[in-house]
């Protein structure tokens, strides 16, 4: 975070309590001890349903309930969005020429006297349909710059962390051409299943010489984005990744090929009729959550797209709507979770409190490429509370406020700029096997069940 806007988080900070001491909440607004906020998206209606069946029928009156909703549906079939997050389309198209097995290399050399300053690797993803690498390379202007030295290229499973190639390259070997190019150690290429998450890098880049700066071009051969679709950048002397560009200055490139074209062909040609079923799919939601809606009072609706990713921003404007009321504090969970709402009411206090289970020295890793430091602070559970004081905060600044990967990682980040009063409580996250975990809900030993489905919370309700 920059200088500029932790001085005004921090102005903020010391501005609302004033705030508050001067314009006090009025007599005539509704007053509650507790709001408690349940992120949901649209098509689950089972589970809203399991959870008015159990622990949304014991809350007391001084407790205001709302499941929070995006109003926006999207019709892209899942297998043609680029993320899962988001309504973009995946651009991809697969030429006739990629059957006769052309090589494919994504990147070109424009300059290197102007553009960017020299990033060490990239990270990559596999979209939907495997991939063969056979060769690797790096600028051949690298090996001319470091005519002594043996340059390193390795390439990493980001998931496992597991090294899966390493090629070393010399001065010997440069080629004419921009790049230098060297096959990887298997004889019939490298194959990357789909959802492969990689990263490509220079080995020990803070021993090399670097150009100063250079200008690489994304061919986009298979559309804007690809089969390989490049998602970060590393930077020299730090781990930290950078949120990837279509030009940029990596000194790596790759040389590969589709390993099925046919059938990636075959694939899209049923695009449009896979989108067609979800259109009429989606419209089919949209009329179930209207009619719930009519018979219920609980759904808060908030103007943006239902995706996993918008939990952030659906809680962020939420809490902005809560300036009409007069409460105490905000729990804030998930439509599977079972909650002990008793146990959160008898053990509120504090004008900072921010009470969950926390995750420390959490890395950003590829999801989180604009928050620029190694670790985040510490982030909650998916179910948590906060004071008005902290929530009014988020309030206020709703329209400034970064949204991250998750609900946890945003909240956490906005919390760390107040200095909130950390409350780290086991109990609000159990183990995995629901069978002890329903052992420990009995004694009162825990305060939420995280993951469960509809059949699990009605039955661990019932006994």
């Amino acid at each position: 975070m920059s200088e500029k806007k932790s001085l005004i988080l921090s102005l903020l900070g010391f501005i609302l309590p004033l705030f508050f001491f001067l314009f006090p909440a009025q007599e005539n607004l509704p007053t509650y001890r507790l709001v408690v906020a349940v992120t949901s998206r649209l098509e689950n209606l089972s589970r809203r349903r399991a959870v008015r069946h159990t622990w949304r029928n014991s809350l007391s009156s001084n407790v205001l309930f709302k499941f929070v909703l995006s109003d926006t549906t999207c019709d892209i079939h899942p297998m043609w969005k680029l993320n899962s997050e988001s309504c973009e389309v995946w651009d991809v198209n697969v030429p006739g020429w990629t059957q006769e097995n052309i090589p494919i290399v994504p990147f070109a050399l424009e300059s290197l006297t102007e553009g960017y300053k020299p990033s060490t690797g990239i990270q990559f993803k596999i979209k939907t349909f495997g991939v063969v690498i056979y060769n690797v390379g790096i600028l051949s202007h690298l090996l001319e710059i470091n005519p002594q030295t043996d340059i390193l290229l390795i390439l990493k499973n980001m998931k496992t962390g597991e090294v899966l190639d390493h090629i070393k390259f010399n001065s010997s070997e440069k080629s004419e051409a921009e790049y230098t190019f060297k096959s990887v150690s298997m004889k019939r290429g490298l194959e990357l299943s789909p959802g492969f998450d990689g990263w490509l890098y220079l080995g020990k880049a803070g021993s090399l010489n670097l150009p100063s700066h250079c200008l690489v071009q994304d061919q986009q051969h298979l559309g804007k984005h690809g089969i390989i679709y490049f998602t970060g950048l590393t930077t020299v002397g730090s781990t930290v990744k950078k949120k990837y560009t279509t030009r940029h200055c990596a000194p790596v490139n790759i040389e590969y090929a589709l390993a099925e074209p046919t059938d990636t062909m075959h694939h899209l040609g049923a695009r449009d009729t896979q989108n067609q079923v979800e259109t009429r799919r989606q419209r089919g939601i949209e009329s179930d959550v209207a009619e719930e809606s009519e018979d219920q009072d609980d759904l808060a609706f908030i103007p943006t797209l239902d995706a996993d990713f918008t939990a952030s921003t659906n809680i962020k404007y939420f809490i902005e709507s809560l300036q009409s009321i007069d409460y105490d504090y905000l729990l804030v969970t998930t439509d599977s979770s079972l909650i002990n709402i008793d146990l959160v009411l008898n053990n509120l206090g504090g004008h900072k409190l921010f009470w969950s289970s926390f995750r420390n020295s959490v890395k950003p890793g590829d999801q989180d490429l604009v928050f620029e430091a190694n670790t985040f602070p510490p982030l909650p559970s998916q179910s948590f509370v906060i004071s008005k004081r902290l929530a009014d905060f988020i309030a206020l600044n709703s329209a400034y406020l970064t949204d991250f990967s998750s609900l946890p990682v945003s909240i956490g980040v906005w919390m760390s700029v107040l200095s909130p009063e950390y409350r780290e409580d086991s109990r609000w996250t159990g183990g995995q096997d629901v069978v002890n975990r329903t052992e420990l809900w009995r004694k009162g030993k825990l305060i939420a069940l995280e993951g469960l489905s509809s059949s699990e919370m009605d039955s661990v309700w019932k006994d």
